[in-house]
């Protein structure tokens, strides 16, 4: 044990060992303490984020919104993109970027020495040209840039050193003389992982934190019935009637969470009458687009207040974006 801390605490300090290696032995440590959340970071930091709800805040990106305007005569470059006509659930990721590739991907780019250039998707820019109208001039948002520059990513590696450099610290410090299945020494290792990786400010207030884990898991086993993906691939709604599919199918797995328990049971009967809304509208001959995006946007605010209709939250969104370019 102490031979991988100290070999750890010399390599932190070495600019020229990658943090892959460093992280690959922080792997074999967390193994030998047997703690999950330690194990779950450094497999996160290696392998990548597999959701974005899951990104610690060192690894969000705020940029700016450079957008291409054009009319079909003249266009402008690198306009910044104003973001206060559009709604609030849009304002929430437009300009934040939730970065989960690897550490290895991360040290690329940090030694770059050039800008990394991420763009919005066609369903983002749909979004914004409805909200932004063009008027009698007729222009309209073709692409927009977000420019990170790689000394962010420079400080996503300090960062990651930082606290892994703290960790191995006070880990020195304990009295490992305790036998090994103390669970004491258990519960001090797990307080020094909340305190300097999940950066915890509350002091380790681990309880918390495993209640919330619980939880979800509570709520996976008792969702094991639904299917809710967020990620609608809205390229694939082509007419009214597979936009109207789709709304059908968050409206039926909503029913579902709401019978286990996993939205609260007002929540879920206010956002089934939004639902509902958009369908029957929707199934017009002549739909109001305004009727059918505003009662979508209207469930996905209410949905939005509970912690257990992420996926539900985001499916709305998407088809939200669906219905702006399909109406």
């Amino acid at each position: 044990m102490d031979d991988i801390v100290k070999s750890i605490q010399e390599d932190i300090l070495r600019p020229e060992v990658g943090l892959n290696t460093i992280l690959l032995k922080a792997k074999v440590l967390a193994h030998q303490l047997k703690n999950h959340r330690l194990k779950r970071w450094v497999n996160y930091e290696l392998d990548g984020y597999p959701h974005l709800e899951k990104v610690p805040e060192y690894r969000i990106i705020y940029t700016p919104l450079l957008g291409y305007i054009f009319n079909g005569y003249n266009g402008y470059k690198n306009i910044p993109i104003p973001l206060n006509k559009t709604p609030d659930w849009f304002q929430e990721t437009a300009n934040k970027i939730h970065f989960c590739p690897g550490i290895k991907t991360v040290e690329e780019y940090a030694i770059s020495q050039n800008s990394i250039t991420f763009a919005w998707n066609a369903e983002q820019i749909a979004v914004w040209n409805y909200y932004n109208p063009s008027g009698s001039s007729g222009h309209q948002c073709y692409e927009v840039k977000r420019p990170v520059s790689y000394s962010v990513f420079a400080q996503i590696l300090l960062t990651v050193r930082s606290r892994l450099q703290d960790f191995v610290l006070e880990l020195s410090d304990l009295p490992w003389k305790m036998p090994k299945d103390s669970s004491l020494l258990s519960d001090q290792i797990e307080r020094l992982v909340s305190l300097t990786i999940y950066n915890n400010a509350q002091g380790g207030n681990v309880a918390t934190f495993d209640q919330r884990e619980q939880q979800v898991q509570n709520q996976n086993n008792a969702a094991r019935d639904i299917n809710i993906k967020g990620d609608i691939n809205i390229r694939t709604i082509q007419n009214t009637n597979d936009f109207i599919s789709e709304l059908q199918k968050v409206k039926s797995e909503l029913s579902k969470a709401g019978k286990a328990q996993i939205i609260d049971a007002e929540i879920v009967t206010d956002a089934d009458y939004e639902i509902a809304t958009a369908i029957q509208e929707a199934k017009k001959a002549t739909p109001n687009k305004n009727l059918v995006l505003k009662a979508i946007e209207n469930a996905k605010n209410l949905l939005s207040k509970s912690a257990g209709a992420v996926e539900f939250v985001t499916a709305l969104i998407n088809l939200i974006a669906a219905g702006i370019t399909l109406f």
